[in-house]
């Protein structure tokens, strides 16, 4: 009981600097960052002190993907992430490795959702990523071609 509620104040304390999640609205982001520094379709990237933050927004405005970008994802804000942007989810299922050395993906037990961890490099900086993908989300990355991200396409994942 412990754990979890150390998870929870920890996660509420990153949300307080970072707090993008899964549900969100455009609103929501353009109060707490302002504009975005940059927009493709349904994509907007953020800026804040330390994080560049991708989020990408259904035809309703709602967040379904949520990217976290900085030059270090400790493992302890990966969990925090975890349960900000999927705080439902208790059964998360690794995936074989397709992506390269670097990256690591995880789909809902249900088949509904997954977190891709990996490594992009921006402006010539190598970041560490983090994004979280409803299955709405993946339909928008793989629309968008956002080929420079982390992701994977639940159905092929879930039908092969």
């Amino acid at each position: 009981m412990a754990i979890l509620l150390t998870a929870i104040l920890s996660a509420l304390t990153l949300a307080t600097s970072v707090y993008a999640k899964i549900g969100e609205t455009r609103i929501d982001a353009e109060i707490r960052w302002g504009k975005p520094a940059f927009e493709k379709g349904p994509v907007s990237y953020y800026y804040t002190e330390n994080w560049m933050i991708l989020q990408a927004y259904d035809d309703q405005g709602c967040a379904v993907i949520c990217g976290y970008y900085n030059k270090g994802i400790t493992n302890d804000d990966a969990r925090k992430f975890d349960l900000l942007n999927f705080p439902d989810i208790k059964v998360w299922k690794e995936l074989p490795n397709s992506g390269g050395d670097s990256t690591k993906q995880w789909i809902s037990d249900e088949g509904e959702c997954c977190i891709v961890a990996g490594v992009v490099f921006k402006d010539g900086i190598k970041l560490d990523c983090r994004m979280y993908l409803t299955e709405k989300g993946t339909e928008i990355a793989h629309s968008q071609g956002l080929e420079d991200e982390p992701r994977f396409d639940i159905e092929k994942q879930t039908t092969d």
